[in-house]
């Protein structure tokens, strides 16, 4: 992991003890934690997490997707995105996105 996502979830980490955040935002910052640990699947466990709560959140199903992708797991791939299609439409700005995936 760069020195650049350490840095990154210290920062991260840091301003959520200043400010309030709701949970969906404080799992973010720990599955950045998690990543930066080398924890690939605590981290991917994290943002599917995220998504059964708020299938619509963009960037939890985008690296989630990612790492499925480089661990090989094509099945949690499709499965991943089959689970929140349904929620998704084309009023949404990234639903070409969530269909290329």
């Amino acid at each position: 992991m760069s020195e650049r996502a350490k840095d990154t979830f210290t920062c991260l980490k840091s301003l959520a003890n200043l400010r309030k955040l709701n949970d969906r935002e404080k799992q973010h910052i720990i599955a950045l934690g998690s990543w930066t640990e080398g924890d690939l699947q605590r981290t991917v466990d994290i943002w599917e997490h995220i998504l059964i709560k708020n299938p619509l959140d963009s960037l939890a199903l985008r690296m989630a997707h990612y790492l499925h992708f480089y661990s090989g797991a094509g099945e949690r791939m499709r499965d991943s995105v089959l689970r929140v299609l349904p929620y998704w439409n084309e009023s949404h700005s990234n639903y070409g996105f969530v269909l290329g995936m």
